[in-house]
C-alpha cells in the first residue's frame, strides 16, 4: 500500500460514503470506487460493509484506521515541517474562515494583500467547516471563539459586537423595540439548532422567547437577506449588519455574548515566509480599522 491509497481509505471512513470522499478528495465517485475494490482485493479483506445508510469500517478497517492515522500524522508533520522552512514569498496560501467575515470585511483585506505580494496566491475556503491545520488542511485559518485551540498558535484580532437589526418596512409594520424587555410580540429571524463550528448561537431564540420565530437558516448571509426582506428581527454582528443599506440597528446586546475574532496558524508554519506575511498583514490591518470588526457604540 501507499499514502494515496490510505488517503482513500481514510477518506470513504470520515465521510461514510464514496461520494463524500470524493468531494474531500476532488476526484470523481468512479475512481474512489475503483481504488477502494483494488485496496480490498490487494489485502484480501474487506474494509467495509456496504449498507444502506452508508459504508461502515468493519473489524479489519478499524484496525487499519489506527495504523492509517499514526501514518497520516506523520506525512502532516513531514509536510509541515518542509513548508516551515520556506522562506520566499511566493506559492500557495490556504486561508479559511466563515462567510460572514469573509463578506462583511476580509477579502477586502486578501485583494490589498494580494497587490502587496503578488507572487502569493491565496486560496479562501469559506464556510462554517472547521478545518484541520495540523493535517494542512488550511495553512490559517480566522475564526470566531470562545477560546482558541491550545496546540495553536492563536492572536486575537477583534472583539465582535451583535446587534438587533430590522428593515424600515418591518420597523413600519411592528414598530422600534428599544430594548430586550420590548421584544414581546416581535417576530425573528435565528439560527438552526445546531451548533456552528462548536458554538450555539441561541440568542435570537432567546430574544425571542415571548415572540415568534419565524425563519431559520445556519447561515448569517440568509439570515441578513431575510432580515432585509422585512419578514423578522435578525441578531448580527455588527460590521456585517450595519453596513447593510437595507437594515436598521434597532439595539446593540450587551457584551457578555461577544466573541474573539482568532487568527490561527499551526507552529510548524509560524516562520514560513508567505504564513508571516499574510498573518501580520491581517494584523495591522484590522488594527488600522479596529472600528469595522468590533462596531461602533
Amino acid at each position: 500500500m501507499n499514502w494515496d491509497d490510505l488517503r482513500v481509505f481514510l477518506a470513504i471512513a470520515d465521510q461514510g460514503s464514496l461520494a463524500g470522499a470524493a468531494r474531500q478528495l476532488r476526484v470523481n465517485h468512479s475512481t474512489v470506487f475503483r481504488r477502494l475494490n483494488t485496496i480490498e482485493e490487494d489485502l484480501k479483506v474487506r474494509l467495509f460493509e456496504r449498507l444502506p445508510r452508508g459504508y461502515v469500517l468493519t473489524a479489519a478497517g478499524e484496525e487499519m484506521t489506527v495504523a492509517a492515522r499514526r501514518v497520516e500524522a506523520d506525512v502532516a508533520d513531514i509536510e509541515r515541517r518542509i513548508v516551515g522552512r520556506e522562506v520566499q514569498l511566493r506559492g500557495s496560501l490556504r486561508v479559511t474562515t466563515t462567510e460572514a467575515l469573509a463578506e462583511g470585511y476580509l477579502t477586502r483585506c486578501i485583494v490589498d494583500f494580494g497587490e502587496l505580494y503578488p507572487e502569493i496566491t491565496v486560496d479562501l475556503v469559506v464556510g462554517y467547516q472547521v478545518y484541520d491545520l495540523s493535517k494542512r488542511e488550511a495553512d490559517v485559518a480566522i475564526r470566531p471563539g470562545l477560546r482558541p485551540p491550545d496546540h495553536l498558535i492563536a492572536r486575537k484580532l477583534a472583539r465582535l459586537r451583535w446587534a438587533v437589526y430590522a428593515a424600515p418596512t418591518y420597523i413600519d409594520r411592528f414598530g422600534t423595540p428599544g430594548s430586550v424587555a420590548e421584544l414581546k410580540d416581535h417576530r425573528f429571524v435565528a439560527f438552526s439548532d445546531e451548533p456552528v463550528q462548536g458554538l450555539s448561537f441561541g440568542w435570537a431564540r432567546e430574544l425571542a422567547a415571548d415572540g415568534e420565530v419565524v425563519f431559520t437558516s445556519n447561515n448569517l448571509l440568509v439570515q441578513r437577506d431575510a432580515a432585509s426582506a422585512g419578514i423578522g428581527l435578525a441578531v448580527l454582528p455588527t460590521y456585517f449588519g450595519d453596513p447593510n443599506p437595507g437594515l436598521r440597528r434597532v439595539f446593540a446586546l450587551d457584551d457578555a455574548r461577544s466573541l474573539d475574532v482568532w487568527l490561527l496558524t499551526h507552529p510548524d508554519l509560524r516562520d514560513t515566509a508567505r504564513v508571516k506575511a499574510f498573518n501580520e498583514f491581517i494584523l495591522q490591518a484590522v488594527k488600522r480599522d479596529k472600528t469595522v470588526l468590533e462596531g461602533a457604540e
